[in-house]
């Protein structure tokens, strides 16, 4: 094996990242939480979720989708992780970071948990799956349109589970491109034909009003 191969076998992981871009995201992240941490914004039970979604957005920004099975690649920079915040975290009592097993477990516990990547909302991930797996309207529903806020009002409420989802006018005409009274005529629509149902009636300068899509509706749209 040449040289070259050789040194690029320990930069490239086998997953396709250069290690060094690994490590300067686990690096910046470490001064990051310490400070969070120690200001009160986040707390020291949040970090290895905190952690994987600062390394799933690298992943996820390098193009490289990571499976399950090869998590493993990840060790080394968590126990460096742990390393750095340990001169300053350490002796809260939260985690020993001293024992590189216990966190490492901690953090393959959450690496299926989060929903967003760091600094993403959820109407975004709603919107990029909707693209990528879009609903089918009935026959005399279908329009480009109506199709696309009822696929994010659909990939938005497996999100949220059983919780309601929020359609607000402002955010949807940045997403959509579209003006403020053709998405509100749109979400209207959808709710007079009882794909969704408002739950909860919009508070002025509060609260948006809150929907339910209507998941069971099969008579009135087919899944991707």
């Amino acid at each position: 094996m040449s040289d070259s191969v050789k040194l690029s076998s320990l930069i490239i992981l086998k997953c396709g990242i250069d290690r060094r871009v690994l490590q300067k995201a686990v690096a910046d992240f470490a001064i990051h939480v310490t400070t969070s941490v120690a200001s009160g914004a986040n707390q020291e039970w949040q970090i290895p979720f905190l952690l994987v979604r600062r390394i799933q957005k690298v992943l996820a920004e390098n193009d490289i989708n990571l499976p399950s099975s090869e998590i493993g690649q990840l060790r080394t920079f968590v126990m460096e992780f742990c390393d750095l915040i340990r001169p300053t975290i350490q002796g809260s009592g939260q985690f020993d970071y001293y024992d590189h097993e216990e966190f490492w477990d901690r953090f393959i516990g959450h690496w299926h948990k989060p929903k967003t990547l760091e600094g993403e909302r959820l109407l975004d991930v709603a919107l990029r799956n909707a693209h990528n797996n879009p609903i089918t309207l009935t026959q005399d529903l279908q329009s480009p349109r109506l199709t696309e806020l009822a696929s994010i009002a659909y990939h938005l409420q497996l999100l949220r589970d059983d919780e309601p989802i929020l359609l607000p006018l402002s955010l949807l005409v940045n997403l959509l491109g579209i003006s403020k009274e053709r998405v509100w005529s749109l979400r209207t629509k959808l709710v007079h034909i009882g794909l969704l149902v408002k739950v909860r009636e919009h508070i002025a300068h509060s609260k948006a009003n809150e929907y339910r899509f209507q998941l069971d509706r099969t008579d009135l749209f087919t899944v991707p």
